[in-house]
């Protein structure tokens, strides 16, 4: 270990998990999520990438305005890239749990359910389950494209 704090997962974990627990509610943050943020979804430690996925979905439903929609979409991308395809699990597990209603206009775009459809086929019987109920969620938003993809899986 590094005596070093950016070079020490533990601290940059602990980080991680302070920032996501203070209340941005009044500031929008999503402008610092694409340039400084989101390299910690790739980082080796899965613990920084469990801390940072949570807090991108936290900072992601902060934002409203239409400009922001292009970030989130953005950012989603990413986050689903890591739901489907991260070594870990429970990664895969927390970021396919914390895809909520709110999330569902950009879900519900046809690159964003294709990484969806490939989680069906996740190891873990409970990322399945996970991604057949957000799909399922959003068979009202886009049936011509869900349900297709239904009928052959």
């Amino acid at each position: 270990m590094s005596d070093k704090p950016e070079t020490d997962p533990q601290m940059i974990a602990f980080a991680l998990r302070t920032i996501g627990s203070f209340n941005f509610s009044r500031h929008s943050l999503l402008e610092m999520v694409p340039d400084s943020v989101l390299n910690y979804l790739n980082d080796d430690n899965p613990e920084i990438r469990k801390e940072e996925a949570v807090n991108c979905t936290k900072v992601m439903l902060i934002s409203t305005d239409t400009a922001s929609k292009v970030i989130v979409g953005e950012i989603l991308e990413k986050l689903l890239v890591v739901g489907i395809a991260d070594p870990d699990s429970n990664i895969r597990k927390t970021v396919l749990a914390s895809l909520d209603t709110r999330f569902d206009y950009h879900l519900a775009q046809p690159e964003n359910l294709r990484s969806l459809f490939i989680a069906l086929n996740d190891e873990v019987f409970e990322i399945r389950e996970l991604a057949i109920t957000v799909i399922g969620r959003l068979t009202t938003r886009n049936p011509a494209y869900v349900m297709p993809s239904l009928r052959k899986t």
